[in-house]
């Protein structure tokens, strides 16, 4: 968090704004907020998109929705012995 400018204050602005968490997402400088609904999603971002600018920190907002998750695609059946 402390190599993105703003991380702390951003972070505040989208929990006081109603997300559950706030976190980095994969290797960064993107961060992440989780909802519990999407009702909140468009106001969370604008939060978050303030406080960016609010240190001086130019970013843009994506709103996504979450996946159906893991699913099988193929299954292999192997022998005592195979494998890798």
């Amino acid at each position: 968090s402390r190599l993105i400018p703003g991380y702390h204050h951003v972070r505040t602005r989208a929990i006081e704004t109603g997300a559950l968490a706030v976190t980095i997402s994969g290797a960064g400088p993107s961060l992440i907020a989780i909802l519990k609904t999407a009702d909140r999603a468009n106001s969370v971002g604008r939060a978050m998109a303030s406080g960016f600018k609010e240190v001086g920190v130019a970013c843009r907002t994506v709103i996504c929705q979450p996946s159906r998750g893991a699913r099988v695609i193929e299954t292999t059946s192997w022998k005592d012995g195979d494998g890798i």
